[in-house]
């Protein structure tokens, strides 16, 4: 048997989690990932070329982008077919 005696409470000092999906938006499917840290996050399409960091310049990646956010994070945002409807305004809020 050993004996530990706490001495001081554990913190979380950094985390990172990083989503995979798909999402269909304007009649486009985008292959995204999604990672988010301690210190923000980071947001990557899949292109002819490999993973790659959006520049927002596609519209259609803003609204990817704010569905990851949209309810916390991907994984809340809902299952295989379902559809959702996100407010301009709050694709305003995240771009």
């Amino acid at each position: 048997m050993a004996e530990i005696k706490i001495v001081e409470e554990a913190i979380e000092v950094y985390y990172m989690s990083t989503y995979q999906g798909k999402m269909e938006v304007n009649g486009k499917v985008y292959t995204y990932r999604y990672s988010e840290d301690s210190n923000g996050a980071t947001f990557y399409i899949l292109t002819d070329q490999g993973w790659e960091e959006s520049d927002f310049n596609n519209p259609d990646h803003s609204i990817v982008y704010t569905a990851c956010n949209y309810q916390g994070n991907p994984t809340d945002l809902g299952s295989v077919g379902d559809v959702i409807e996100i407010d301009d305004d709050e694709i305003d809020d995240w771009s």
